[in-house]
């Protein structure tokens, strides 16, 4: 069954903005000197809340509920700008690291000034850092077409699986799979703030372009990939509005 659904999230393209997201309590407004250097935290950032619940509870759209500044993609220059990821739904205005004496700082940015500081970056570690009172952690993802992050193909569902029925399938943290018969590319939904969204869900497909929405329920050895059923169509809109998993479509055992 096909479901017409919105476009993905794509990290690097959000342009909405959300004038509540967290930052310092006071923030500065007298902006620094900026100098064009490198920036030796250079990568993606997961909220490790995020992380964390992804790792015990798999299941994105109960993690998305629960955390506000969920991801950033700090450039590898100074010049760069970047935003921050509002639970994997919309952004916040861009954004610039700058350093001030020996501390790192993220600032807004405004035309071609830095408008006030957003958050002091505290790097715990080479894994770690600490944006105001929220701490991240490091994700090696991949990065699709449009540049986004493929966070959830990392930490969720990349690996190798033993499908019920005999044959081996492996997902990729590049979004490819193998050993799926005709489908070659796979994207897990991260954003569920739409009408029929109400179950965990994947896309598989046989092009990027062009592909299958499906429901899935996943456990630390194990992979359920569900056909959607429809329980509300929107004939107006010409789309599901409410969805429940339907029969089983691909039972996965993971064995690394």
């Amino acid at each position: 069954m096909k479901f017409l659904f919105p476009v993905l999230f794509l990290v690097v393209l959000a342009v909405a903005c959300k004038p509540g997201a967290k930052t310092e309590t006071h923030p500065e407004t007298t902006p620094p000197v900026e100098v064009n250097e490198a920036i030796p935290f250079a990568g993606d950032w997961l909220n490790e809340k995020y992380f964390t619940l992804i790792n015990e509870k798999r299941s994105p759209r109960d993690a998305q509920e629960k955390v506000e500044n969920v991801f950033i993609q700090i450039p590898a220059h100074t010049k760069d700008t970047t935003v921050m990821v509002y639970g994997f739904h919309e952004s916040g205005p861009d954004i610039v690291v700058v350093k001030k004496n020996d501390q790192w700082e993220l600032w807004e940015v405004q035309g071609d000034s830095l408008d006030k500081k957003a958050w002091t970056a505290q790097v715990i570690d080479a894994e770690h850092i600490q944006l105001g009172e929220d701490r991240f952690v490091k994700i090696n993802s991949a990065h699709g077409a449009y540049n986004e992050a493929l966070i959830l193909e990392e930490i969720l569902f990349k690996g190798h699986y033993k499908l019920k029925g005999g044959g081996d399938v492996e997902f990729k943290n590049t979004g490819e799979v193998t050993g799926l018969g005709k489908y070659k590319y796979y994207r897990v939904l991260s954003d569920y703030l739409d009408a029929g969204l109400d179950v965990n869900q994947v896309w598989l497909g046989e092009s990027k372009d062009s592909m299958d929405d499906y429901g899935f329920k996943s456990k630390e050895k194990s992979l359920d990939i569900y056909q959607l059923k429809c329980l509300e169509y929107n004939k107006e809109d010409n789309r599901c509005d409410q969805v429940d998993f339907g029969k089983v479509a691909y039972s996965l055992t993971k064995v690394d």
